[in-house]
């Protein structure tokens, strides 16, 4: 088996001495995570770039090589890249990848407060998910039904810019179930600020879609 770890670095982008390095390719996706794993179905491509505003995936092949060349970035506002370290290999024609920086963990920060999941599914490519998503035991708020799944982003928070934040994709979704119980007071995530709210429901499990 071939396992990989991907490093992300925000806001920057590859850069050789005299001009900007050229990716072998460069293809349209949706978001990060799949320029991410457009890279690592490539066995050439050691790292990719992911632009935000133009949704241009750049995969290179020797930016990791240690010549000077190939070894130094800059910054970009609307850029993520991402560079790939392979780890063991066996006979098996299986491939794993650890994506960071895109998917729900058990604990992150978002805009400077500690959210928390009870438990995260990260086992299906198009989506990552957390259920029991609470911040400091207070969970997020319903705004839209009792008891069911929903597309329908919550009418007290902004559920789908929560996901769009997380996974880094400006075209992310949300499906979430909603659930309710007593009136209780919860944390709301609006336009990267915290606030609290009166609600008899809360979302129990947040899936955001890539």
């Amino acid at each position: 088996m071939r396992s990989f770890r991907i490093s992300v670095m925000k806001n920057q982008r590859f850069q050789c001495v005299n001009t900007t390095c050229l990716p072998y390719n460069t293809t349209f996706t949706r978001n990060i995570f799949k320029c991410q794993t457009i890279c690592l179905e490539q066995i050439q491509c050691k790292a990719a770039s992911f632009h935000h505003s133009t949704l241009n995936c750049d995969l290179f092949i020797d930016v990791l090589n240690p010549k000077p060349t190939t070894t130094s970035s800059t910054t970009s506002s609307s850029t993520s890249s991402s560079t790939t370290s392979t780890g063991t290999s066996t006979s098996s024609t299986t491939t794993t990848a650890l994506l960071t920086g895109t998917s729900f963990t058990l604990s992150q920060v978002i805009d400077g407060r500690t959210i928390t999941c009870s438990s995260v599914d990260n086992s299906i490519a198009s989506y990552t998910e957390c259920t029991n998503l609470q911040q400091s035991g207070l969970y997020f708020p319903n705004g839209v039904a009792c008891g069911q799944w929903s597309s329908s982003s919550s009418s007290y928070w902004d559920t789908t810019g929560f996901c769009r934040k997380l996974t880094n994709s400006p075209t992310a979704t949300v499906y979430a179930y909603y659930d309710c119980d007593t009136t209780q007071t919860r944390v709301v995530w609006y336009s990267n600020s915290w606030s609290t709210y009166n609600d008899n429901g809360f979302t129990r499990i947040l899936r955001c879609l890539y």
